[in-house]
């Protein structure tokens, strides 16, 4: 049966009844298509299998905003916590989450179910969402939401986490869509509302032809279009958009040509890599150097290294303070806290400070940890990161939490 040409035929069904497509309703509203597309017409071309998913558009800037809006308004309806006091956590929060800080949420916005943040700020506000949904009862802290409602928005935070993955296996893909089915079976339970975003969420089967969705969603492609949208405030030129951005580009990277000391062969093959203004200093003046003798060998006492303060490998920003994972032990990570960012003999290394991991927190989908009663230092080389992430550490009610997003670490939930 095939269901995706049933389902164009009740579209065209529907225009037929409609003397154009302006009149009635939008059919993409319940149908997700608009018309038969033409790439149909080509033999062999299945429109749900070539054309994969964007985990940018469909879960980050659709099926989550949805989750959001849905739990906001039934802690804000039940007067478990009123729209002025999320917002006034939020900003507080968002202080431990770097440079995407969620925007201002307006009553108008959640009851529209469309949400005006960008798809980073949906990120962080989707991570930071239970810990401002928190209030103190006696000497704990515990949700304002409802049961269900929260176990609803932890399933999302999960399958979001897992969908994130740099690799996956055959049992993470089984994982994975039962907990696509799980979550939308208790969303719609819950909230009796469906969009065709989260119908294709659906499409878990794409992974195993395509890989991991992070390789293809839209962040890049979008993060290129900015450069073009700030040339059209620039110029303020209407005649030939195209035109303008395609000879102002072309100016650009010529301009870049002229300044790589690789000629033309540069400067489109050079590292993207950033250290900005290193701070030297003799080794033997650091806290705690004698793991820098295990990680780089035959290394003079009185060497000078390069220090510095945020540097930028990878496409990873690593500051001090934030955290690392460092090794991982079965399948709980070890955390350290960033102390000092040196290079030597053009090898990255961190010293960070060692922090135990006491427990996963499900209701806040975050590892619970402390530093060490004795500080423990440790040096470790970016090479040998098992996870090259930049990480946060929050502090909550006297007690620190980080999240790992981009990898599964935590116990996966039992979804029988």
């Amino acid at each position: 049966m095939n269901v995706h040409e049933d389902q164009v035929k009740e579209v065209e069904v529907y225009l037929e009844k409609n003397v154009s497509e302006r009149t009635g309703e939008n059919p993409s509203v319940a149908h997700g298509i608009n018309r038969r597309s033409p790439l149909m017409a080509i033999t062999g071309c299945d429109v749900t299998k070539c054309l994969p998913q964007d985990f940018m558009h469909d879960t980050l800037e659709g099926s989550l905003k949805l989750d959001v809006c849905f739990l906001l308004l039934d802690v804000i309806t039940k007067k478990q916590m009123t729209l002025n006091v999320v917002n006034e956590r939020i900003q507080v929060f968002a202080k431990h989450f770097g440079v995407n800080k969620p925007s201002i949420i307006e009553m108008q916005y959640l009851e529209k179910k469309r949400l005006r943040q960008t798809a980073s700020e949906m990120l962080t506000l989707a991570y930071l969402l239970p810990f401002v949904l928190r209030k103190k009862v006696g000497c704990e802290m515990v949700s304002v939401c409802t049961e269900e409602n929260l176990k609803c928005y932890l399933l999302r935070l999960q399958l979001m986490t897992s969908l994130m993955a740099e690799e996956f296996t055959h049992q993470d893909i089984e994982y994975v869509s039962k907990l696509t089915e799980k979550h939308h079976s208790l969303f719609y339970q819950l909230y009796k509302y469906a969009t065709p975003k989260m119908h294709y969420e659906v499409h878990t089967h794409q992974i195993m032809l395509y890989g991991p969705p992070r390789h293809y969603w839209c962040f890049r492609f979008e993060g290129k279009h900015a450069y073009f949208k700030r040339l059209l405030r620039i110029y303020r030129c209407f005649k030939d958009p195209s035109g303008t951005f395609a000879r102002s580009h072309q100016r650009k990277l010529c301009g870049l040509m002229l300044m790589s000391s690789k000629g033309d062969g540069g400067p489109f093959l050079k590292s993207s890599d950033s250290f900005g203004a290193p701070r030297e200093k003799r080794m033997q003046s650091l806290l705690h150097y004698s793991g820098l003798l295990n990680i780089f060998v035959n290394i003079p006492r009185d060497a000078i290294l390069s220090l510095y303060k945020v540097v930028f490998v990878n496409g990873v920003t690593y500051k001090k303070a934030n955290a690392i994972v460092v090794s991982i032990d079965g399948s709980q990570p070890v955390f350290g806290e960033i102390t000092e960012i040196l290079v030597y003999d053009r090898k990255l290394a961190f010293m960070y400070k060692q922090l135990v991991t006491q427990h996963y927190n499900e209701t806040l989908h975050a590892f619970k940890v402390d530093y060490c009663v004795g500080v423990d230092y440790g040096v470790v080389l970016a090479s040998d990161l098992p996870h090259c992430h930049q990480l946060f550490i929050i502090k909550s009610i006297g007690a620190y939490y980080i999240i790992a997003p981009n990898r599964n670490f935590g116990p996966k939930m039992k979804l029988r």
